[in-house]
C-alpha cells in the first residue's frame, strides 16, 4: 500500500469541500478577510480597530498577526482565498508527516495510513471549519509541531522563534513557556522573548510616531477586554473550558456564586493540571523522546483552558496521533475509551447529526468529554511505557 494514500484522502477532501463551498456560494473565508483586510490597513497606516463598517467582523488579534498577512495583500483577495485554502491543507499534511515520524513507533505502510486518517477523521469537523472560514489554527498547529521538531534536533533558538512567532498570531503557547523552564531550557525561553520584542515592534514600520504605534496596542487591548468578557461566564451554554463544564455538571455550581469563588476555583483547577503534569513529566524521564507526547498532551490542553470556540479543539491532532500509534500498548478498557474520545471529538457535524442534535452537543460541550478522555489515555501510556 503506497505510504502516502492518507495524504492523497486528505487533499481529495480539502479539493471536494473547497469545490462544495464555491458552488454553493459559500467560498468566503471570511476570518482570512478580516487579516487581508487589516494588513491592507497596516500598509496604508490607517486604523485597524474598530473601523465603521466591518460590523461583526472586527479586527480584534494583535497588531503583528496582521503583518504576516501582507503578502497575500500582493496577490489580491479573489486569488489569495484559493491559495491561503490550499496553504492550510498543506500544512496540515505537513503536520501529520511530522508528527508520524515524531511518535516513535515502527509501523507499516497499511498501519501509517490508517492511523492518519483515523486522526483526521476525529478532529474533522475543526479542519472543515478552518479552512471554511479562512482561520489560524492550522497556521499555529504547524508551528507547534514544527517546535517540537527543533526541539529534537537541540535547536533552542530556532524553538525560541517559532514560540515568538507564534505568540502574536494567539497566545495560545504561552503553555509551552512553563514546560520550558522546567526542561532547563533557558536559551530557549530568552529567544522567545526576544523575538516576541522584535516582532513587537514591526509595526512601527507603517506607524511611525510613538503616539499612534503605541495606539495601535492600546486598540487590541481594548478588543481583548472586550473579548474576554464575553467568555467568562463559567455557567454560560457552550463554554468548551474544563472549568465551566467541571462547574456545570457536578455540584460545584452551587459553591462558586460569587467572582472571588470562580476565581479560586479556575487557579485550583489550573493547579491541579499543572501538578498532574509534572508527575506525567516525572514518570517519563527515562523513556526515549518523551517530550513528543509531553508538547502533543500540552498543545491538547489549550482549548480546555482557553476561553475559545469549539474549532481550538483542533489542537488535540497531535496527541491523537502520538496515541494512535501507540494503540497497541493500551488495555481494552483504555482502548474503547480513546476510541470514545475520538468519537465525541469529531461526531459533532451539522450535516451528519442534524442542526437539533448539533446545537445539542455544542450546548452540552461534548468536545470537553472528547479530550478528557483522550488526556486519561496519553496519562495511562506514560505509565505502560514508563514500566517498560
Amino acid at each position: 500500500m503506497n505510504r502516502y494514500l492518507w495524504a492523497l484522502s486528505v487533499i481529495i477532501f480539502s479539493l471536494i469541500s473547497l469545490t462544495g463551498d464555491f458552488i454553493n456560494l459559500r467560498f468566503d473565508l471570511v476570518d482570512f478577510e478580516v487579516y487581508f483586510r487589516t494588513a491592507e490597513r497596516m500598509i496604508e497606516g490607517s486604523a485597524i480597530y474598530r473601523v465603521e463598517g466591518d460590523g461583526h467582523f472586527v479586527y480584534k488579534y494583535a497588531p503583528p498577526a496582521a503583518l504576516y498577512f501582507i503578502p497575500f495583500v500582493c496577490l489580491g483577495f479573489g486569488l489569495s482565498k484559493w491559495i491561503y485554502w490550499l496553504f492550510l491543507t498543506a500544512l496540515l499534511l505537513w503536520a501529520l508527516d511530522a508528527m508520524a515520524a515524531l511518535s516513535w513507533a515502527k509501523k507499516n505502510n497499511k498501519s501509517i495510513n490508517i492511523i492518519l486518517i483515523c486522526s483526521v477523521l476525529s478532529v474533522i469537523p475543526h479542519i472543515h471549519l478552518d479552512w471554511h472560514l479562512g482561520q489560524v489554527n492550522l497556521l499555529l498547529l504547524a508551528l507547534y509541531v514544527l517546535m517540537i521538531k527543533a526541539y529534537l534536533e537541540d535547536r533552542q533558538k530556532f524553538v525560541g522563534a517559532i514560540l515568538g512567532i507564534s505568540l502574536f498570531i494567539k497566545p495560545f503557547g504561552l503553555i509551552f513557556l512553563p514546560y520550558l523552564f522546567f526542561k532547563k531550557r533557558f536559551s530557549s525561553i530568552f529567544y522567545t522573548l526576544l523575538w516576541s520584542l522584535l516582532i513587537g515592534f514591526l509595526p512601527f514600520v507603517f506607524y511611525p510616531s510613538w503616539e499612534q504605534f503605541t495606539g495601535l496596542y492600546d486598540g487590541w487591548i481594548n478588543e481583548l477586554m472586550i473579548e474576554m468578557s464575553g467568555k467568562q461566564d463559567l455557567m454560560a451554554d457552550a463554554n468548551h473550558t474544563i472549568f465551566s463544564v467541571l462547574a456545570r455538571y457536578t455540584p460545584l455550581q452551587y459553591l462558586l456564586t460569587s467572582p472571588f469563588s470562580q476565581k479560586f476555583y479556575q487557579l485550583l483547577v489550573l493547579g491541579i493540571m499543572a501538578l498532574g503534569f509534572l508527575k506525567f513529566m516525572k514518570k517519563g524521564e527515562f523513556i526515549p523522546f518523551s517530550f513528543t507526547s509531553e508538547f502533543a498532551l500540552l498543545c491538547s490542553w489549550i482549548p480546555l483552558l482557553a476561553f475559545s470556540s469549539q474549532n481550538a479543539y483542533l489542537f488535540t491532532l497531535p496527541l491523537i496521533v502520538y496515541l494512535m500509534f501507540h494503540f497497541d500498548k493500551l488495555n481494552l478498557p483504555v482502548k474503547f475509551l480513546f476510541v470514545l474520545g475520538c468519537v465525541l471529538s469529531g461526531i459533532d457535524i451539522h450535516d451528519v447529526v442534524g442542526a437539533e442534535m448539533h446545537k445539542l452537543l455544542l450546548k452540552h460541550s461534548i468536545y470537553v468529554f472528547g479530550s478528557v478522555a483522550i488526556t486519561i489515555t496519553a496519562f495511562y501510556l506514560r505509565l505502560v511505557r514508563q514500566k517498560g
